[in-house]
């Protein structure tokens, strides 16, 4: 009650109802303008409105091109630059994929597999409330209640719903919001967006270079297990990126995971000292290292890893239960 004072419920029900204080709710909004600010302060050149159409993509020649061909391997490629939507070319050594639901797409460009399930989410968005009316975040019965800094409402539910559901949807996740804020009666739903979420197709981060070194390195890797082991001999022929399955791309890396907005500090610091340490090992004239500096961490998460462990995660085996392939 006193954390929800304006949460109506009765004595009984009080007794089932708990304030979980370890979980929080980031603001998408201010959490991206705040990270976007801090690089600019660390130089960064920030583009705002410009998204990733294509990258520009070198194909070094081999004198074996033929036989490549004729034995069914990709020929392998590297960054040189990326074309925004806005159509302007801009130059690069490298290039973060750091696209969300797009990830897969724009990877493929470069004959890289990141596989992702088509996972849609909806939420609703209510006319303002006064500030105040829900302190927290508020789970009900299969449905979540935030109220944003303007005051309006942000509800959702724990079950994947698309276009074709939503309407019926918000209108359960208003009836709840009203039932348990007699305060939100007032409200009424404003607007409704349906997108997909970055869902890797075992439930993992995806998190690494995709350079043929790398994706080799890490076709051992277990998630559900947390452990990894640097590829040595032939390649397991059930990896999506097994040993002449996938070219790789040097100098292109991959970020791409569900939990973005939590986990995005730790991941971007993480894989930006592996960017910067390739980089410096290019500049001085050596040879990139087979594993990451930071393996100890996204050891297990790295982009060559085999996807067909994923029955053993316990989020995608209960979401594929629900039928949605």
């Amino acid at each position: 009650a006193l954390a929800e004072p304006h949460v109506a419920m009765s004595p009984s029900e009080y007794s089932s109802a708990h304030q979980y204080r370890q979980e929080m709710y980031v603001d998408p909004c201010d959490a991206v303008a705040h990270m976007l600010e801090e690089a600019r302060q660390h130089g960064a050149d920030v583009r705002l409105g410009e998204g990733l159409d294509r990258m520009l993509l070198a194909t070094p020649s081999s004198g074996d091109d033929q036989g490549a061909a004729g034995r069914g391997e990709r020929r392998q490629h590297c960054v040189t630059g990326a074309v925004s939507t806005a159509g302007k070319e801009y130059a690069a050594d490298a290039i973060v994929l750091a696209s969300g639901a797009a990830t897969q797409a724009l990877a493929a460009q470069a004959g890289v597999q990141v596989p992702l399930l088509r996972k849609p989410c909806s939420v609703a968005i209510t006319t303002p409330l006064p500030p105040g009316t829900i302190q927290g975040m508020l789970y009900a019965r299969d449905s979540f209640a935030v109220q944003m800094k303007d005051g309006s409402v942000m509800l959702g539910g724990t079950e994947q719903v698309g276009e074709a559901e939503r309407d019926e949807a918000a209108a359960r996740w208003m009836a709840v919001l009203q039932s348990l804020v007699p305060a939100a009666r007032s409200a009424r739903i404003a607007s409704k967006h349906t997108t997909h979420l970055p869902w890797p197709a075992d439930g993992w981060p995806v998190v690494g270079s995709c350079s043929p070194a790398r994706l080799a390195a890490g076709a051992h890797a277990s998630p559900s297990q947390g452990t990894c082991s640097a590829a040595s001999g032939s390649s397991s022929s059930s990896s999506p990126h097994a040993a002449g399955a996938a070219a790789g791309c040097e100098g292109l890396y991959v970020c791409v995971t569900h939990s973005g907005m939590t986990l995005a500090p730790l991941l971007g610091r993480l894989l930006a000292e592996e960017v910067c340490a390739d980089a410096s090992m290019l500049a001085s004239g050596s040879a990139t290292p087979t594993l990451g500096v930071n393996e100890d961490w996204l050891g297990p998460y790295r982009p060559g890893r085999s996807f067909t462990q994923a029955s053993t995660n316990v989020a995608y085996s209960l979401w594929q239960k629900q039928g949605r392939q």
